[in-house]
């Protein structure tokens, strides 16, 4: 968990997207702060029942915080993410300043979430037409090597910024009008026209004909996958669509992949959706996907032209899964890898505190709260009333057995490493979770006034020292070592 969370560009259209995906996912942060241009600075905005006031984007206001999500147009990200690098904080960054760095992991959660502990203060997410295809390729290429991709994108104008969703509704309703419209955004009218250019030939040198937007397709994906011998041939075109990116792409793998193949492929991929049932007209659209988080699929064929090659058709909305939503994913993916981080850290100066006081495990745990063990305080706590309450240690059974018919159950797996929580939410601090397991046949820790922690065991509250115990119980069995329940009858650990 995060002791402080900032959010740059909090009053933007991606960033009003990031503000509802924190509060509804219950990220793991103590508190959190909005900063956004001096403009904005002042405004008050509502978060999980608090009403926070912007804040100006200033170096000073990293001050402190460990996480900052940065949502900024390249040139204000160039200078404010490094300032706060040097404030000590980890950024996501959403911007293209910094994706193509060595030393800045580019990261989307499902495809290549190993990457995201290579980072040295920067995390960049990739860019919106580049993610969905990305995501879509990276299980073909596991299964059968991509050779080459062909792909042609219908980009919204969402993805322009506000100032170009003005462009369409102002372009449009001109047109139907009769009337001229001037364009914010746009080099050309975009209402009842498609533009064939998104970007620049900034890398004219490189890639000459390839527009910049283009060219982010190849090289990230280059990046994420890890092989720079696929060959890539994008075209960005802009559509008169409000919201979602759509894109046909063409595959040639090495080897082949049955169109049954690529959908169990798909199917069995987190974050994809396939509708595809061209008989009945079932396939994703603009008017369908916006809105959602995932990416879908639909229209998949084998190509005509090629032998071990497949066309489908991608659909996935640029403001969510192509910016905010990905950026909250990487952000959560980075608290639970930092959380399983520190929990090896400590494992392992607990297992060098083991050895120095010949094997006696429970001496040692008890030190697990000092600095130099770097797991957080409450976590020792909770193994210091197991080793020192027998109470904690002998609840009665049967009050837990009565708990469990009622279906109020909240129990870690421990020989699964899975956490089981019944539906009903947590009632109050009586009810006891229970772990299970090889270890501790059982092991009781009361829950905090009212905080059982998140569902998923990695939240707040004794269920969250829960999952961590268990984290730290398994490395040490895994190093072999005999853990057992300490002695009951007395405090004094043996």
């Amino acid at each position: 968990m995060f002791n402080m969370t900032a959010l740059v560009g909090a009053t933007g259209a991606v960033g009003t997207l990031i503000r509802e995906l924190l509060e509804r996912r219950n990220f793991p942060t103590k508190d959190i702060k909005f900063l956004a241009s001096k403009n904005s600075a002042g405004k008050t905005l509502d978060f999980a029942g608090r009403k926070i006031t912007v804040e100006e984007t200033t170096p000073e206001a990293f001050d402190g915080v460990d996480l900052v999500i940065s949502s900024t147009p390249d040139d204000i990200a160039a200078w404010i993410v490094p300032e706060a690098v040097k404030r000590g904080c980890v950024v996501v960054d959403e911007s293209a300043t910094f994706r193509m760095r060595d030393d800045v992991p580019l990261v989307i959660p499902e495809v290549n979430p190993d990457d995201i502990m290579k980072h040295h203060g920067i995390i960049a997410s990739p860019n919106c037409s580049t993610t969905q295809m990305v995501q879509a390729l990276q299980p073909l290429h596991a299964a059968g090597k991509i050779l080459r991709v062909n792909v042609c994108t219908y980009q919204a104008t969402s993805g322009a910024g506000v100032g170009g969703t003005r462009d369409l509704i102002g372009g449009t309703k001109a047109d139907l009008a009769g009337e001229t419209y001037q364009n914010e955004v746009f080099a050309h009218k975009i209402a009842f026209n498609v533009i064939p250019q998104i970007g620049s030939q900034k890398h004219r040198d490189t890639f000459p004909g390839y527009t910049s937007e283009e060219v982010k397709m190849i090289l990230e994906t280059h990046k994420m996958l890890g092989d720079n011998t696929i060959r890539i041939s994008p075209t960005c075109v802009r559509v008169p669509v409000s919201n979602c990116h759509s894109e046909v792409i063409m595959v040639e793998t090495e080897k082949k992949i049955t169109v049954a193949e690529a959908i169990r492929l798909w199917e069995a991929t987190p974050g994809l959706v396939v509708m595809d049932d061209l008989d009945k007209g079932v396939y994703p659209m603009p008017s369908l996907c916006s809105g959602k988080d995932e990416t879908f699929i639909g229209r998949i064929r084998e190509d005509a032209s090629c032998a071990n090659g497949l066309v489908f058709w991608c659909v996935s909305d640029n403001l969510r899964k192509g910016a905010a939503t990905n950026a909250v994913q990487i952000a959560e993916l980075l608290a639970e890898k930092c959380a399983t981080e520190k929990v090896d850290c400590a494992t392992s100066k607990l297992i060098e505190m083991i050895e120095r006081k010949d094997g006696k495990i429970w001496e040692a745990i008890a030190k697990l709260g000092e600095k130099e063990c770097g797991l957080e305080k409450d976590v020792a706590v909770a193994f210091t009333k197991v080793r020192d309450d027998q109470t904690l240690f002998n609840t009665k059974l049967d009050d837990y057995k009565a708990y469990e018919a009622q279906g109020d159950q909240y129990r870690w797996d421990l020989a699964n490493c899975r956490f089981v929580h019944s539906e009903k939410i947590c009632p109050g601090p009586t009810h006891v979770p229970v772990v299970r397991g090889p270890v501790f046949e059982e092991l009781r820790v009361r829950c905090g006034e009212g905080d059982c922690g998140r569902r998923d065991g990695r939240g707040d509250g004794a269920v969250g020292d829960i999952f961590e115990i268990t984290k730290i119980i398994r490395a040490l069995q895994g190093a072999g070592y005999t853990v057992t329940p300490p002695p009951v009858a007395t405090a004094s650990p043996a």
